[in-house]
This record gives structure tokens, sequence and C-alpha cells, in this order.
């Protein structure tokens, strides 16, 4: 019996002597069992390799296994497996029924028992403890040895409880898959596979504790071991090595392989695989363990077997993280040195740096790279391989660039069951047994792509019905067996919403029923695989396994043919493990979910001949020839080690000072690292191609790994790439490449800062490429290269539709509120899209800021009309009254809108009671301001319908099209005097607005002025004997206003004041003290000191009005508006019929058209492109204003 250790460098040959020499022994002693145990991700491609070695293209002897695997060959003819084999899922299920049932014993765990991965943290601590063979005497010695450190002495008594009941509960039911490993101990000595036989262990960095027990059982029952180590023939093999060396965990390897020898008396051969000059044909010479040479004597320096043709490789795999020594070239070639400068040909130089701009440009990049490769090289798709630190990322990426190009590739990386279609559907069924209903969980259901493909729920009919749920605030399994009704959708529409919804019921209610007759976990998976079955998920799934099978997708294919049986076997380990648990579906669904999290799908390669893409860590790579690290970044490589976890890194350093033996540190992980960064960079034979990145797929900076750097400082200065020719340029491109090549140069042709290109949007004949002509003269050629490129040269701003077009859409008579042509003079885009297009927000079961401005108008406009109808006046009301009417008035209102959406929760609830409030304070100061004034309420809510007809109502347009404005006066007030008859129009608004003479001219708010004229025209027609002036138009703002008072202030006062109304008021005598008496009267004209809290206006001591009175115009004034608003909209009629949709927002100073624009993201204007920009308003003098305002009363008066 004898330990050989087969040791050399990366690349030195040691797999293959190993195998060969296996491979002949298996013929010559046929009797004998030889095993090769290597990593579980190895077995496939190890197995593929031994086949290709052998003569016979075959084996019978041999078997390629890995630890578990073993484990299970020499266990299944044992008693040992009497008791099922636990997973990973029900491992983690055990935990978490422990940490709950002994919740009032832990003294660190806490809250953190229901945090989201806690549990995992714990299993994971747990396996580690098996793993490294930790038992309770260890855990007590430990307790006792670091009691100056109590926050960590608590954490290892809750583990140690924790482990406790978990081998207690193990004990009689089940076996885990690290027991495995000490029951192969406990058997291997009877086991007829081990006994006698040569075993092999390839591919290990170390071993664990109870490995390395197995190994000590190996050395006793097998005739011969052989171990490789990967380390260089200069290192010693023996002695102390510090963490920080390259090949310290090589070193401890050993150490620990030979302790075990020793412990069991076994003889150690020590074989270095000497580096020569060897071709492929012949074995790599070896020394004996004393050193001498067998063969290949006299020789400075040697290639390593991979790189026997390749010396910059060769130099360096002898020269990277080796500080003392570097080996130049020649140094180590028994040939003649190639010249290691990269000056002459950097395209052919072994070693090659590309600084991408992003990922997404660095997946291009190897994309193209490889198919350069299997064209002008010879290579075959497994020749290559690409690596990154960051696999997840770079994974998705190549997967992605690859399919675009036809590479065949596989993507080794662990695949989580928790993002699959089956798995997501199960999730949404467990949110809907909750009950609740909440519309998200339907649609979520209803969405699923199994759901609707496979039990018929279209997806038309699912947005049908999303909208009116999101628009009623339907929830609740209640009101999903009652019938829907909906005054504002048609009978038909309505009939099909609730046939669709019978539907839905008739899978769900059955189901959600059952579940919430379960109490147990038993229960609950019970009724979940009922469901399963009844609707026949099994054949749905091979269904979906056959399609992606019929689109040559293998990969999916295999997931769907296992996720059935991954899903039932958790169903089935759940129930077993934790059935007679009583818990909430809440709890069952969480339980699962962690089981999902924790399932993974196995994938194979779809192919032999096929670019792998990995880590640096996980991925085996065999016999490639080129090699791509993706992804080297600061941060990627080396990894960003997480640190953390319930043990911290600090305490776990500890607890190794203290004899305990766990999973390595962080600083420990971090050397390691490196070792692995040295074993993933000495696998290729050819090329080894590296590539980083400047920025994140997000924009933000990224710098290259101080990994270049030291590769570099290895061999030499490295060629660095930076842009690359695309395979467009050798005359070798798919019609999706020569497209997207095409597009990047019109994009350079687009951001190119030369005035050519600017000036001529497009005219690339001057662009040097001819080849690239010849793609832009064929795409031209095509609908689709002509959309392309006008989009490419797209210059915003400018946009129309024909009058044809404009008056298909708006109809002959244009009808629209004086708000529609606000936003025609804010933004004509914005107005085709809303009035044109009819683009409108989906209607939500939400109380929202419009919401609230309908209940107020709601609430006073209720008011007016029961004052109305009792035949009451304003001055007739009291504090009481107003409480009563308002509370009873604030009730109806809110319970009639919007489906009783006001009592649907506590929100709501208060705001229900803030509406109250406010529209009581409103309420009181309206009936204040009329009681102060000699003003009669005319009319409430009047409707330009009702008012008749008017110049400013109806107007005429060009080419025979006609303008009809709608619109609803709040408040008409009259005051009759003699001849005269004072009208004044109040307008409620919720937002703070205010009138503004620059806003008039330029259209942008017209209201009060169209009002108080339609209202002016009207009453003219009623008072044919009298004379009709305008007294006013104001807005009056509905709000909760906060004042500051001092220790003297009058609060009610200073409320009041804030309720001042601001807009038009004539400065004609007596209207001032006509709305508030406290002005002056007929007898003494305005009082001088006087000032109002009802409007803005303010007596100077001489009489007359000072500066603090705003908008006091003539009579003479309020024509001119009258006269130049009513041209204004005529204009914009006009405009609209011609077609105006510009993209070009008015800016006024810090105001502009995009504030507050719910097109924002549909119209896609930017100032940073060319054409867009805004329509900026200029500041005008108000005479100047006047006196263009004064030319439009003069041209109406002229007609």
């Amino acid at each position: 019996m004898a330990l050989h250790i087969v040791t050399g460098g990366a690349g030195a040959g040691k797999t293959y002597y190993m195998y060969e020499k296996i491979l002949r022994q298996s013929v010559e002693e046929n009797h004998r069992d030889y095993l090769i145990i290597v990593p579980e991700q190895f077995t496939m491609q190890t197995q593929k390799d031994i086949v290709m070695m052998s003569k016979a293209k075959g084996i019978m002897n041999i078997d390629v296994l890995s630890f578990m695997r073993l484990a299970y060959r020499v266990l299944e003819k044992t008693p040992a497996l009497s008791k099922p084999v636990l997973e990973d899922e029900g491992k983690g299920m055990i935990i978490r029924r422990i940490l709950k049932e002994h919740q009032e014993e832990w003294t660190t765990f806490g809250g953190n028992i229901k945090r989201p991965g806690f549990v995992e943290e714990i299993k994971s601590i747990i396996t580690e403890f098996l793993q490294y063979r930790v038992d309770d005497r260890m855990l007590d010695n430990l307790g006792e040895n670091i009691s100056e450190r109590p926050m960590l002495s608590h954490k290892l008594n809750d583990l140690q409880l924790v482990y406790k009941y978990y081998k207690e509960y193990m004990e009689e039911r089940y076996i885990s898959a690290e027991e495995l490993l000490e029951l192969l101990v406990k058997y291997s000595e009877e086991s007829e596979l081990l006994r006698d036989s040569i075993v092999c262990i390839d591919g290990f960095t170390g071993l664990t504790p109870v490995q390395y027990v197995f190994l000590g059982k190996l050395l006793n029952v097998c005739k011969e071991v052989y171990i490789t180590v990967t380390i260089e023939d200069d290192i010693p093999l023996v002695g102390k090595s510090e963490p920080f060396e390259l090949f310290h965990m090589s070193k401890s390897y050993i150490d620990k392989i030979c302790r075990a020898a020793d412990d069991n008396g076994v003889e150690i051969v020590i074989e270095r695989i000497s580096e020569t000059n060897n071709t492929t044909d012949n074995l790599p010479d070896t020394q004996s363990e004393t050193g001498e040479e067998i063969s290949g004597a006299n020789k400075k320096r040697f290639v390593p077997h991979r790189f026997i043709n390749n010396p910059v490789l060769a130099k360096l795999q002898k020269n990277i993280f080796r500080v003392a020594t570097k080996y130049d070239t020649c140094e180590i070639s028994g040939n003649a040195a190639a010249d290691c400068s990269c000056a002459e040909n950097p395209d052919d130089y072994p070693i090659s740096v590309y600084e991408a701009s992003n990922p997404y440009e660095e997946a291009e990049y190897i994309a193209w790279q490889i198919r350069n490769l299997v064209k002008d090289k010879g290579l075959r798709y497994r020749d290559i391989a690409v690596v990154s630190g960051d696999v997840s990322l770079y994974g998705q990426l190549l997967e992605q660039e690859f399919e675009r190009a036809d590479i065949p590739a596989f993507i080794d990386n662990t695949k989580s069951v928790i993002s699959n279609s089956f798995v997501d559907m199960i999730r949404s069924l467990l949110k809907l047994a909750e009950g609740r209903f909440l519309y998200e969980d339907v649609i979520h259901f209803l969405r699923n792509g199994l759901v609707r493909d496979y039990l018929n729920f279209g997806s038309e009919d699912t947005d049908i019905l999303e909208n009116f749920l999101i628009a009623r605030g339907i929830r609740g399994k209640k009101n999903w067996n009652k019938v829907w009704n909906s005054a504002k959708h048609d009978e038909d529409v309505m009939l099909a919403i609730n046939e669709y919804r019978e539907r839905v019921t008739a899978v769900l209610m059955p189901y959600v029923c059952k579940m919430e007759e379960c109490s147990c976990i038993e229960d609950y998976c019970r009724v979940l695989y009922e469901f399963l079955v009844e609707y026949e998920f099994s054949s749905i799934l091979e269904a979906k396994a056959s399609g992606y099978d019929a689109c040559g997708m293998p990969i999916e294919k295999k997931e769907y043919e296992q996720i059935y049986r991954i899903v039932i076997n958790l169903l089935d380990q759940t129930a077993t493990l934790m059935g007679d648990e009583v818990t909430s579906v809440n709890d069952f669904s969480a339980l699962l979910t962690v089981g999902f999290m924790e399932g993974t799908v196995g994938v194979i390669p779809p192919g032999i001949d096929c670019v792998i893409v990995g880590d640096t860590e996980r991925t085996r790579l065999k016999d490639i020839k080129v090699l791509f690290f993706a992804g080297v970044n600061d941060g990627i490589v080396p990894k960003a080690v997480k640190q953390g976890g319930f043990l911290t890194d600090m305490e776990r350093d500890y607890l190794q000072s203290k004899g305990a033996e766990l999973a390595p540190t962080l600083r420990e992980r971090v050397f390691n690292e490196r070792f692995y960064l040295y074993l993933t960079v000495t696998k290729p034979m050819d090329f080894l191609y590296l590539s980083y990145s400047r920025k994140q797929c997000g924009g933000e900076e990224l710098e290259p790994s101080s990994f270049i750097a030291q590769i570099s400082d290895a061999v030499g200065k490295l060629p660095v790439t930076r842009e690359f020719k695309k395979c467009c340029e050798q005359g070798f491109l798919s019609n999706d490449e020569g497209k997207d090549w095409w597009i990047s140069g019109l994009r350079k042709a687009v951001s190119s800062s030369d005035e050519f290109y600017r000036d001529n949007y497009g005219d690339v004949e001057g662009m040097v490429d001819k080849k690239w002509l010849e793609l832009h003269r064929h795409w031209m050629g095509t609908e689709e290269g002509k959309e392309i490129f006008d989009s490419a040269f797209y210059v915003g701003g400018k946009s129309s539709i024909s009058r044809k077009i404009a008056s298909l859409l708006y109809g002959d008579v244009l009808v629209g509120s004086v708000s529609r042509f606000e936003q025609f003079a804010k933004c004509r885009f914005a107005h085709f899209l809303k009035y044109g297009l009819h683009l409108n927000n989906r209607p939500e079961y939400i109380i929202d800021v419009p919401d609230i401005g309908i209940l107020f108008h709601g609430v006073v406009e209720g008011f007016s009309k029961r004052l109305s109808d009792n035949n009451k006046r304003w001055q007739d009301t009291d504090d009481i009254l107003i409480r009563e009417w308002t509370r009873e008035i604030t009730d109806a209102i809110c319970t009639e809108y919007g489906n009783s959406i006001m009592q649907d929760n506590a929100r709501n609830e208060y705001m229900k009671e803030r509406i109250f409030r406010i529209s009581e304070r409103t309420i009181k100061t309206l009936a204040k301001h009329m009681k102060s004034g000699a003003f009669e309420a005319s009319g409430y809510e009047l409707s330009f319908l009702r008012l008749g007809t008017s110049d400013m109502i109806n107007m005429r347009l060009d080419d025979g099209h006609v303008m009809h404005l709608t619109g609803r006066i709040d408040r008409l007030d009259v005051c009759e005097q003699g001849d005269n008859v004072y009208i004044k129009i109040i307008d409620y608004k919720t937002g703070n607005k205010s009138y503004s003479l620059k806003d008039v001219y330029y259209g942008l708010d017209m209201q009060l002025v169209v009002y108080i004229q339609t209202a002016k025209e009207v009453m003219g027609s009623k008072y044919k004997e009298k004379v009709v002036i305008p007294a006013g138009a104001f807005y009056f703002h509905i709000d909760d206003p906060e004042v500051e008072i001092g220790e003297n202030d009058d609060i009610d006062k200073k409320i009041y004041k804030e309720y001042q109304m601001n807009g038009l008021l004539s400065n004609t005598l007596p209207i001032p003290y006509l709305i508030d008496m406290g002005l002056g009267n007929e007898t003494e004209g305005l009082i001088p000191g006087a000032t109002s809290d009802i409007i803005k206006v303010a007596v100077a001591r001489s009489g007359s009005y000072d500066n603090r009175t705003t908008s006091a115009i003539s009579d003479k004034q309020f024509d001119y508006l009258g006269a130049y608003v009513q041209e204004k909209m005529r204009q914009f009629g006009n405009e609209i019929y011609e077609g105006h949709t510009d993209i070009n927002p008015y800016r006024f100073g810090k105001e502009c058209g995009c504030d507050y624009c719910e097109y924002s993201s549909v119209c896609g204007f930017d100032v940073r492109l060319e054409g867009d920009c805004y329509n900026k308003l200029n500041k005008v003098k108000e005479a100047e204003i006047w006196e263009e305002m004064k030319q439009a009363y003069e041209r109406k008066n002229e007609e």
C-alpha cells in the first residue's frame, strides 16, 4: 500500500500522467477496480476524457465518482441507507421548525428568526459543523475558552442548542448528505468496491476533515492511492508556509494527506512531473521521492507540458504572483527563445487586453473574437472557454450575444427554480389562498405563461379585467362571487367581464375554499398537490419541454423535464418533515418559498462542440486552447468576498485562534482567490484574452483590476485594444450583424461633432469605410432601413398632421372647455395626445389630488343648492346651520363617490374628516364674504349650455368650422342699483391659482375673462333695460391655511384673511365697497386707509387705490380683455384644424409646459436633441399688452 502524491505546476500534465498510468494498469490488471474521485461538477467531463484517452474508447473497470456518489455506491450494500437521505431543502425546513419551536430558549437569535435569509445562515453553519466534524465536546471546550467574548459565547450556546436539537430530530428519521461521508468512513473497510482497488483523487485544492479521515481509511483498504496537487517544482513540499503564499493551499493539502499516511503507516511516494519538451505522444518525465530525475536530466528550466509551444504563457505560469524569482522566456524554454515582445504583431500575441466601454460591448467583442477564431484559425467551439468573476452578469450578456451570433454555448451556473414559471404559478396560488384576492395577485396568476397558454386565459381578456379591477378597486374573495356592474361600461363589455370572472372563479374558488379549511402543513401540501393533478400540470410541463425541444433549446427543455419532480418532491418532503405543524397559509407560503430558493435544476451542455462559460472556481475546463477572461475589473477580480453571516469573520478568526477548524475565514478566502486566479489563467494552451469595462451597465465608473498589472508584470507589456473591427470588414457577417454595424455607423454620424454631419443629417457618403457604404446602400433600399435612417436623424420639435386628418380627429365642430385651449397654448403636442388621440391615464381606485378637488367642489355646490332649495340666502346662515348641513352633505357625497372608496380604509376615513373640516371653514368664509357686501347669489354651477348663446361661447372659424366652448361658472353674484346691474363671478380652486395679465396675454389662463364676458353677454339679454357691468371675476382658494400667530393675534382673523380672493376687479365706484362695505360707502366713497380681507384692495391716505391693490381695471379694459381672449381662442381653434402638433412646450422663467405633464414619458422631448426646444415667452410691458388688447377690441368692432 502506498500514497502517491503527483505534483507539478499548472499545465505540467499531472492529470494526464495519472490517467494514462491508470488506463495502462487497468488493462494489465483488469480484475482490479479503479476509482477516480473528482469534484461533483467534473464527473461527466472526466468520464469523457478517460474514454477518449483509452485505446478501446471504452472503460469497464474504471469508475469516475465524486465523494458523494462514492458514498452511495459503497453504502447501497449496507444497512446504512435504511433511513432516507435528507435533501438540502429539507434541512432548511428542520432548522426553521427548531428555531420556531424553541424560540423561548434563544439568547441571540431574537427577532432574527423571521429575517429573510436567517434560516439559511444557521443551516450553513450546521452544515459546516457536520463537514468539519464539530461535536458537542468541541463546542463545550470552545465555550469555556471564550468567556472574555460574552456575545460570541452566547452565539455559540444558541448554535450548540440548535445543533443538538437538529441531531436529535435526525437521529431516528433521516441521514444528511454530510453524514453520508461519516457512514462511508464507518463502512469503508467492509466495502468490496474499495478493497484492494486503486483510487485516484484529482481536481481538489483541499479536503474537509471528514474527507481526510476517509482518506486514512482508503490508505488501509486500497492497494494504492494517487492524489494530484498543483505546486511548482521550486516550492518545498514540506515546511511552514504563510497564508499569503501562492501555494499555501497546496502545501497545507500535502501536509494533511501526508499526516493521514503517517497515521496509518503508509509509504509516501512523491512523483514530481518534470516539465519537459516532450510531445503529447509521450508521458512527462517524473522524479522520485528523493528528487532524482528518472529521465530528462541536466536541463535548466522546462516549459510546462501545456505550454510546450507557447513560451509567453509558460512565462506567465512561472511568474504570476511570484515575487522571489522571475524567469525569462529563454530560461524556461528548451528551444530557442521566442520573442516575448508584442510590438511587431500584437494580434498574434498570446495574451491581450481589451478595454470596453461597458459589459455589453465586452460580450459583443468576445462573440466577435470567437467567430474569427473559428473561421480563421480552424478552432472548434469546444476549444474555447469564457470565465468571469461575475458569471451571473456576464453569463446573461454572453448568452444573448452568442445567440445572436449563432455560437453554441453552455452557461455553467447553478440555475435556481425560483424563477421558473411553474414555481411562479404556485407562489401566486399561495398568495391567492390568503383570501385577500388583491387584483395584483389575481392578474399575476392569470398572466403566468402556463396559465395563459394551457388554461386558456387570454392576454386581451386579462387586460380588460385588469383595467376593470384597478378602476373599481375590487378585492376580496366575497366580491368575486358577486355579479359586477358599472354604469361606465357598456352592457356587452360587462357581460364579457362577468363571463371571464366566472371562468377565473371556477378555477380558483374550489382551491381557495379547500385551503381555508386546512390547519396543518400536510393539509396544505395535499390541497396544492390535488390542484396540480386536477389541471394536469405534469402533462402541461411535458408539452412545454417538448416545445423547447422543437425550438432547439435543450437547456430549457431539461429544466421543464425536471421541474415537476422537484416541486412534488419538495411537497412530499415538507409534508413528511413538518406535516403535523399547525400554521397559517402565509407561513406555509414562506416555508415553500425557502425550499424553492434552495432548489436547483441540473443542466448539462447542449452538445460536445460548444463554448463553456463559467466562473474561476467551479467550472471544469479541459484541453482549452483559448480562454476569455471577462469582467477583469476591480471588485470583480479578485472577487469582493462577502463578509458577515451569523458568525462574523472576526469571530471566526478568534475561534480559529482557539483551535477550532471551520471553513476559511475572510482573510484566507482573499488569499485563496489568488490561487484560483493562477489556475484560471494557466488553463489555455494558445491564447488568453482579458477584457474589462470602463463603466457598469448603469453608467457608473469602473476601474480595471490590479490583476492585469500583475499579469503584465509577469510577462511584460501587454497589447491593449480599445476598439475592434467588426466581421463586416472581413466580409463575414450575418444579417443581424450587418444591420447592427450599419446602425453603429449611423450613430457615430449623429453624435459626430463634424459640422458635415450636423448640417447634412446623414449625407453619409463622406464616411470612410467603403464596406460600410455598401451596407448603407443595401439597407436604404429597404423599408426597414429607411425607417431606421429616419429615426437616426430624427429632428424633434416640428410635427404636424394634415387638415384632413385634423378634421377627422376633431370633427366639424370644435368642442371644449377653456382649459383645453389653455393646454394648446402650453404645448400643442400634449393637446394632440389628450384631445386628438384621447390618451388618458388608466383610472385607478385611489383618492388623488383631483379627486379631493372634486369632493370639495361637490360639498360647496351641495351647500349652495340646499340654500337655493330652501329659499335661503347666504346672509341667513349661521355657524350651527353651516356645520349641520356641511356634515350631512360631506357624508352623502363621500358615500356615493368612487364606489364608496372614501369608506375603504382608515386613511380615506381621515381624508373624509379633513374634507368636512376644510369645507366647513370654506363655507363659513364664503358666508362672511356675502354678509360683508351688497351682492346676492344669482346662480350656482351655471353651465354654458343653460346660459344660452353668446359670441364668446360660439365662434366661427376659418374653412367653415365652428368652435363651441363648454364650461361651468361656479357662482354668479348680482347687485342691482338703479339702472346698473353689477355682476361678479367666483371660481373655486383647490390649487394655488392666481390671476396674471401675462398668462391671459399668452393664452395660458383665459378662464376668468371667458366666464365674466359670457356672464355679461347672457345677463345683458336678461336685463335688457339696464346696463350690465362686470364688477369682478375671482379665484377662491379652497384651502386649509397655516398661519403664524403672535401672543395677541386673533387666529380666526388671520385665517380669514388667508382666504382673500384674487382676480379681476373693476375700479369703478361703487363696485369695491359693494363687494366689501368696509372699503367705503356711497356717501363718503372710498375710506382712506381702508383695506379688504375679501379682495386685494387697499385705499391710500389720499383716498385712491394704493400699490397693494392688484388687477383693478376699468370697464373699458374689461372689454379689451374680452375681445383679445376671443381673438386668441379663435386663433387656437384655427391652428388646431391646421394640424399643429409641435413638441415645443412654453417656458417663462422657471415655469414650463412640462411641469406636471402626464405625457412626459410619451413625447420624448429633450432639449439636448436637435429640434427640441422650448417656446420661450418674453417679458412684455403691461402697457404694451393693453395696447395689443385695445387693438383686438378695435378689430372686433370693425367686423
